[in-house]
Parts: structure tokens; sequence; C-alpha cells
């Protein structure tokens, strides 16, 4: 695990990578039901089954099982978890998932719950994927894949082939996709070399569904009926009128479907088909997340629209290793070869220049290696984030603080050699809250990769200092907060790099530190002058070692917070007076300190005239009103 090398964020306190199982995967089937979560991992030698249960923990249980007569080709879970469904040789096996785990619960008595179910298949291709189907009729159908390109319908309840249809090539991966909004039900087929293609299998709203349509099509004692409410367009294309289902229920509309599967490249990526395709559910809706493995664009679409409901593009490296893709609302999971990296959503936006205004070179958060091939990703659903608290209270834990709080989905990896779970040590909200309170280099550029609203965060951390009785850097933090964004990103960092100084402490005396080390240490020093009144500056300090860019960085931190006595100790006493001049037009306004420094070294005159000082004398003439006598004096 690491952070790439350049990229000044560090992730490392809040990902984490878990080990689920180790074992040499050669099939197998991951489920959800809620925030419950189903595990089937098959090596071919042993047959492991896993249970999470957020409220009772984890359970595992390894199963017994007879290879030799029941390989295992691969596997799915029935839609309640119940049971989980296996293509061996010549046979559909049914085998209680469950109960294994939770005994005392009454199930629904479909098939066995004490032994295996063996369903008589008849000799199909070699499978390679399946996919429950339950129809909007409650009928149990399950839909395979296999090698020669085959998809194989099989009724549960007549235990018998239903429907058929092919593709060109080896199928490698079955996907349902569900969209929420056109209640629209898609089987999505994938093959080597990024080739997929999609067959509707119902659209509710409609009517429409797949096997009646392919039955009553090839029943030709219910055509005459069929052709009165069908017009038949082709041998493999139907239209279906429906009166109504829209805005405007008087009106037709005219649904057309194919009744073979279809290749699946919509318009919007028509200029590459090296894409991987994945059926998601996120934040309660179903969308397909396709990912272009070598320009790494991704675009969230439904297989019924024509265009993207969002298209992000993260940097990525151009070896061509990507396998797939993942989003979620705040950071995109991108899978190479044996590698995971986490993105931001928000930087991967291509229009705009971002968060903060500030262009973003990099999208990258964080990665980690994992040990085998990578065979597939999927996200994980979470619990929603605690409700907000109402009514202030003083904070004595992280969580206790009011912030708009959210969750990241955790990942499950699975690899040739296992699976892993990539998740948060803590709330990420609360993480970086503590990044703030710390100082820490790039917080507001961490909040801005997951879109953390930077407001909030700043008053919960001032929150949680005061209470710990840091009254001075909360009280800077609340007025921050308060401040217009604009400008957060150099306060911020500032306010990271006072934090850091402060608590410098050199592990030896002055004269054997180095020149960083020596600036460090100085930069204490003024940080504790300005907000100690006890506090004075140690003129016996010799720094005269320090080279043009320390002296300048020494000076312009002295002119920021106001202590003009010990500006020229750092720049003219050092022979370097334009440093000086570099630091006042540094600031936007010219205190009563900065003006009385150009009117007492004489030496500066030079200097301005050389670079046309015109704009002090125009300062001085349109604020002499405003002047103390003391200043008209000098100017005079």
């Amino acid at each position: 695990m690491s952070l790439v090398h350049g990229d000044p964020l560090d992730f490392s306190g809040l990902f984490k990578l878990d080990v689920l199982v180790q074992i040499d995967v050669a099939t197998y089937s991951f489920y959800e039901v809620g925030l419950k979560k189903f595990f089937a991992f098959s090596s071919g030698k042993e047959l492991i089954f896993i249970y999470i249960n957020p409220q009772t923990g984890r359970a595992e249980k390894n199963y017994d099982w007879d290879f030799l007569d029941n390989p295992i080709y691969c596997m799915c879970f029935e839609p309640s978890g119940t049971w989980v469904l296996m293509i061996s040789e010549q046979k559909v096996l049914l085998v209680p998932f469950l109960p294994l785990f939770v005994p005392q619960n009454a199930f629904d008595h479909k098939w066995s719950l004490s032994s295996v179910t063996v369903l008589p298949l008849g000799s199909i291709a070699e499978a390679t994927s399946v996919v429950f189907w339950l129809t909007k009729e409650s009928e149990n159908v399950v839909i395979i894949g296999s090698k020669t390109g085959a998809i194989t319908f099989y009724s549960l309840e007549s235990q018998s082939i239903v429907g058929e249809c092919k593709v060109a090539g080896v199928i490698t991966d079955l996907q349902i996709c569900y969209d929420d909004s056109l209640d629209l039900l898609t089987l999505l087929v994938s093959s080597t070399k990024c080739h997929h293609w999609k067959l509707v299998l119902e659209h509710r709203s409609f009517g429409y569904n797949w096997l009646q349509q392919t039955r009553a099509q090839n029943d030709k004692d219910k055509k005459d009926s069929f052709m009165s409410y069908i017009r038949q367009l082709s041998k493999d294309k139907i239209t279906l009128l429906i009166q109504g289902g829209s805005k405007d229920d008087n009106k037709a509309q005219t649904v057309e479907y194919v009744l073979k599967p279809t290749d699946y490249l919509p318009m919007f990526r028509q200029g590459s088909n090296n894409w991987a395709l994945t059926a998601q559910y996120v934040n309660g809706r179903h969308f397909l997340t396709a990912f272009e493995l070598n320009e790494g664009t991704m675009i969230l679409e439904s297989p019924e629209e024509d265009t993207p409901s969002r298209t992000l593009r993260p940097k990525i490296k151009k070896d061509g290793q990507y396998i797939q893709g993942l989003w979620s609302q705040r950071i995109i999971y991108l899978l190479r070869k044996n590698e995971l990296e986490i993105h931001s959503s928000c930087f991967s936006i291509i229009q705009g220049e971002g968060l903060l205004g500030t262009k973003r070179d990099f999208t990258l958060l964080w990665s980690a290696e994992l040990i085998g091939d990578i065979i597939q990703a999927h996200l994980m659903s979470t619990k929603e984030p605690p409700p907000a608290i109402t009514g202030w209270q003083q904070p004595t834990f992280m969580c206790d603080l009011q912030i708009p709080r959210f969750n990241l989905e955790p990942c499950l990896i699975v690899t040739t050699h296992g699976a892993y779970v990539l998740s948060t040590m803590c709330e990420p909200c609360e993480w970086l809250v503590g990044l703030i309170m710390r100082g820490c280099t790039g917080a507001e550029q961490s909040a801005a990769g997951m879109g953390a609203p930077v407001g909030p965060l700043l008053r919960a951390a001032a929150d949680m200092l005061m209470s710990r009785g840091n009254v001075a850097p909360a009280q800077y933090l609340f007025s921050l907060s308060q401040s217009p964004s604009d400008g957060w990103v150099a306060r911020l960092g500032v306010f990271g790099r006072i934090q850091e100084i402060t608590h410098y402490k050199p592990t030896s005396n002055l004269g054997s530190l180095g020149n960083t080390a020596v600036t460090i240490k100085l930069l204490a020093f003024l940080i504790q002058m300005r907000v100690r009144e006890d506090k004075k500056f140690d003129k016996s300090i010799k720094f005269t070692m320090l080279n043009t860019v320390e002296l300048q960085e020494l000076t312009s931190f002295a002119a920021a917070i106001g202590l003009w006595d010990l500006v020229p100790a750092f720049s003219i006493q050092r022979g370097h007076p334009n440093l000086l001049l570099v630091a006042i037009k540094s600031r936007k306004d010219i205190c009563r300190g900065a003006l009385n420094i150009l009117l007492t070294y004489q030496c500066l005159v030079p200097l301005l005239l050389e670079e046309n000082g015109q704009w002090l004398f125009d300062y001085i003439t349109d604020k002499c009103d405003q002047f103390d006598t003391i200043i008209l004096k000098v100017y005079d």
C-alpha cells in the first residue's frame, strides 16, 4: 500500500485493505440483501461460505463438497440469499446457504433447506457465468452463459430450458442491469476483447417480457392472436404499441426491441470499443459504469438512453493494465492487473476548474497492491450516516462533532489468490477534521478530493480545539470558516505551516543545525513573539550562512505577521534590501510599519528609482490625509 510519489495528499491514515479470505479462487459469487452480505468461494478443492450481518458479525462455513462428481463451473445467489445456485455437469444444484447461519428463521420452502436440491439441466456447453432472473410474474429463471457463446434460459419451476440465444465468442460474464427510472431490466453479455451485447428482458411499465414474446412468436397456435396487437417487423425484431405510459396518456408510445442480443456500443462511446462495463447499484439507483481502459474515460449510462448521465476522466497510467472501473459519489475505484487505485470523483470532472478554482493535475488519492491477479471488484453497501445532532454542544469526542457526515462505499476485490475488502479506518469527516486540527499539509485539498464542505469542517475543528483549551488556533479556524471560500487553500496552508513549526523541537544546539533547520527555528521564534509578549528575539543567533531563499522566507513571514522591527534584520542588514521590497509588494495594503521602514532606510531609494517606485509616491500622496504627524515629518 502506498501513496503515489509526487502526490501532495496522504490518505494512508484513512483507507485500509483487509483480507476477507485466502483461497485460490476458481469461481465465486457475491450478493447483498440490505447490509447483509453473502459470499461463496470455490477453488475446485474447497468450498467456503461467508455470511456477514452488521448486527451479529461475520460467520464462515467450510462446506463439504464432492468436486469429482459435482464440479462447480459457476454460481450465483437466489434473490433472497437463502440458496446459492451452482451450475455443474448437466445439472443445476441449489445449496442451502442462509439456513447454515440463521437456522432459527422461517424461510420460504421452495427447495430443500437441509440438503442439496438437484435439477436436471441436460447437455450444454461448459458454463462460464450464471445470473438469476426473477420475472415480474415471479418465475424463477436461471440464465447461463457458456464458452460457445450460447445463452440458455432455464426455468426452475418447470425444470426445463425455456429459451435460447447466442453471441459470437466466449462469454466471460453475464450481468443483470435494472434501470429504476425506466423500469427496464437488461441482460448485459460480455465476451473476450471487451465485446459486449445487450438483451432487453423486461420493460415492466409496457408489459414487455422477452420470454413471453419469444414463446408467443414461436407458438404457431397463438400467432393469430399475437399479430392482433404486435406488428412483426422482421424475424428478430418486434414493436410494441402501447397506449399511455407517457406524460400524455392520449398518445401512443412505440417501443421497439430486438429478440436477439445486439452489439452494445452507444453513440457517445463510438470512439473506442475497449470498454469494461459494470452494473452498479449506488445511492438507490441502478446504472451501468463504462470505463475506457486506455484513456480512462468513465461514463455512467442506462442501456436505454442515448446520452450519458455523467462523464468523468480520472488521470490514469497509459500502460494498458486497467481491467475495471467502479464509480461512487465521492471516489472512483480503478482496478489494474494486481493493483487497486482510488481516485477522486470531484477531481475527475472533465469540465470546469474544480473546487476552489484550482486546476488539479492529479486525481489519484491512494493505491494498494494485491496478491494475485484481480478477477473482478464490486461496490458494497454501507450504513447511512447518523442524523445530525440538533442544538450545539461542546464536543468531547469526534463523534460529538456537528458535521455533515458521509460514508464511503467499501469495495470487494476478488483475485486469483483470495478476496480483499477496501474500507476506511474511521468516518471520513472525522478524519478530515483531525487533519485540519493538526495543520496537516493539504487538508483543504483532501476535503475537496472527497467533496466535503470545508466550512463546516473548519467550524468542527475549531470546536474540538476549543474544548481542548487551544484557544488561539480555534479562534483562527472559526474566523476562517466565516470568510469567503476564496483563499482557503492559501490560508489553511499557512495555518498548517504555523502548526508544524510551533511544535518544532531541535535535537541539538542551533550552531550544529543546517540552514533549513535554522530557518524553521527562526520561524518558530517569530510565531512565539507574535502570540506571546514576553518572548524576545535573540539577536545573538548567527544566521549569516542563510541563503537568499531562506532570508526571503523569514522576511516575508515577519512582514506577514506584523513584526516590522525584525524585517530589516533579515533583509537590509544581511545585504539584501530587495527582499524587503518583495515582502512589501506581496501585501495588498501598505501598513504603517512597512511605510515607516521605506521612509527610514535610504538604501531603498535607489532600488525604488531603479524599478520605478512611482507606486509608492502615488500611494503616499493619496493617503497623506490619513497618516499621523510622525510619518508626514519623515516624508517631508
